[in-house]
């Protein structure tokens, strides 16, 4: 990695994870959901904030909560990924004339707050809000032309959910900084679902039909529980070329296991409701310490910590692969290895010694 560091860390609830999204998002839309999010666990973080349960177990605890955040069109179009120009351009209609609002041409990011308000998100918790009705992250987003300021606000009910005790050890951990530089919806809401099990070497799976409901994907599902689109393209627009965005805006972060997902099918040639997705990824945390080589080891050692980081961290071309007679060299020194925290019997060290022997 270029920089032994990650952003900022959004403990997210896996209801929130898992929320149904609906369908026609736009990369600004998700991200300014995302924004006024993290800014919310930011504000929490920062001033300690705890709800105050002595008006009891209900939205009254939040009353004090931070529920509006604002900052420089520069900063937001920043965030967003985009420029101001791009954000402050006249909407236009159908024959090419300007939209007027109020009196004024109504610009981009107007419109795109129009729509962000009407999102209303599905989440399991019915003990703060009423889940037909569903969440509404953002309300009332707005664009100050003569401050240049951007105005994001939230609800008490967002901060309520955020920290619900009851999703405590259920959650995702994800970096914010990877999920708000990534420009495809998709690759946003798995960013989201890989990061739950980032940790723990396992592998989050769903069904396909989860993932069409959560993630708002515009495919329908037929009676028979065949999703009406041609498996080969449903699968390389909503998982693999997603995945391979989240790889590749990582730096190193995220690894794909060949393409990064498994599709198990319970009919051949078709894409059912009910097939399993499997995302197989390895995550590297930017800020672990690689282990240590003792100055005192021998030079035979020495050659064999060597070959087990030639294995570990390949150089892309192949040129450094080690022949069969030097990984026979690096086995005879297995236990003098393990001892100097080199174990050939990790697991991420042997899926390497494969792909090296292949």
């Amino acid at each position: 990695m270029s920089e032994k560091k990650k952003g900022f860390e959004l403990s997210k609830p896996h209801n929130m994870v898992l929320m149904k999204w609906p369908r026609g998002i736009t990369p600004i839309q998700i991200k300014a959901v995302h924004l006024v999010t993290m800014q919310l666990k930011r504000w929490i973080l920062n001033t300690d904030f705890l709800p105050d349960f002595s008006k009891g177990d209900t939205l009254s605890a939040f009353d004090a909560i931070k529920t509006s955040f604002d900052m420089s069109i520069d900063d937001f179009a920043k965030a967003m990924n985009t420029t101001k120009k791009a954000l402050t351009v006249p909407v236009k209609d159908r024959n090419g004339d300007v939209v007027i609002h109020n009196g004024f041409p109504k610009l981009r990011i107007q419109e795109c707050f129009d729509q962000i308000e009407q999102i209303r998100c599905h989440v399991d918790n019915s003990r703060y809000i009423t889940p037909t009705k569903g969440l509404q992250i953002v309300v009332n987003p707005t664009y100050d032309k003569e401050t240049n300021r951007v105005f994001l606000y939230t609800t008490p009910v967002v901060a309520a959910i955020l920290q619900d005790e009851k999703f405590m050890n259920n959650f995702s951990m994800v970096d914010m900084q990877l999920q708000m530089s990534l420009n495809s919806v998709m690759a946003s809401h798995i960013l989201d679902r890989i990061s739950r099990f980032k940790k723990e070497k396992k592998l989050f799976d769903c069904t396909v039909k989860d993932l069409i409901e959560q993630c708002g994907i515009d495919v329908d599902i037929d009676s028979s529980g065949a999703v009406l689109a041609v498996r080969r393209d449903f699968i390389k627009v909503n998982i693999t070329r997603p995945l391979k965005q989240i790889a590749d805006k990582s730096d190193g972060m995220w690894e794909l296991i060949g393409t990064g997902a498994k599709v198990t099918s319970k009919k051949r040639g078709k894409l059912m409701a009910n097939d399993i997705i499997t995302f197989d990824v390895k995550y590297h945390d930017p800020l672990a310490k690689p282990p240590a080589i003792d100055e005192d080891m021998s030079e035979e050692l020495h050659k064999a910590a060597d070959i087990y980081q030639r294995i570990m961290q390949p150089n892309p071309d192949g040129s450094d692969k080690p022949s069969q007679d030097e990984i026979q060299f690096m086995m005879a020194h297995a236990k003098d290895l393990s001892d100097a925290g080199l174990p050939l019997t990790d697991k991420d060290f042997l899926h390497n010694l494969i792909l090296v022997q292949s």
